[in-house]
């Protein structure tokens, strides 16, 4: 691997600041640098803080790493919250995705029955069409013989034989009408 890949800047740059200076790093680390650096200002317009010299580097030696330390434990604990808070919406978001998706399947369910239901209907509209088309074709038959009747039939036999198709009529409907209370009775019984 090239150096200059490794070296990149850029992105990777960013992201190892940010690994070794978290961002609230700092802001911490930066008091005592300021605590230094006036004090150093101080000690060079004035003698009276010459002779506290050492006192000052070790106060500096010791509080860098110690306030890098905290810096770090408080960006540990600040992004164990921010963990903490994105797992209890992923939980919250993933029993919501639970209950929608129950929904979502209980909607299909009822889409395939409805689409079933709709078949049948269907079904049952096409085999009514068909009857009414095979009732019209029956009638019209019956008007064809009826016109061919009255063509042919002398008119002094007409009366008779309207007697006569009344009296079948009234055979026929009460035919049906027996047919259609034997089946009542047969689906009732069911």
């Amino acid at each position: 691997m090239p150096v200059t890949k490794f070296f990149q800047k850029g992105a990777d740059t960013i992201r190892l600041a940010h690994i070794i200076f978290p961002p609230g790093t700092l802001k911490i680390c930066g008091i005592p640098c300021t605590v230094l650096g006036t004090l150093s200002a101080l000690a060079s317009f004035t003698n009276i803080l010459n002779g506290f010299k050492s006192v000052v580097l070790i106060f500096f030696a010791v509080s860098i790493p110690l306030s890098y330390i905290i810096s770090l434990l408080i960006n540990i604990a600040r992004l164990t919250n921010r963990n903490q808070t994105i797992n209890k919406k992923n939980k919250k978001l993933k029993k919501k995705l639970k209950q929608k998706s129950k929904e979502i399947t209980q909607l299909k369910e009822n889409r395939t029955g409805l689409k079933n239901q709709l078949n049948i209907y269907q079904n049952e509209i096409h085999t009514q069409e068909n009857i009414i088309q095979k009732l019209n074709f029956e009638n019209q038959h019956y008007q064809i013989f009826k016109y061919l009747i009255l063509a042919f039939v002398p008119d002094n036999k007409l009366p008779m034989l309207e007697q006569r198709m009344n009296i079948l009529e009234g055979r026929e409907l009460n035919e049906k009408n027996e047919s259609s209370k034997d089946n009542q009775h047969q689906t009732n019984s069911c």
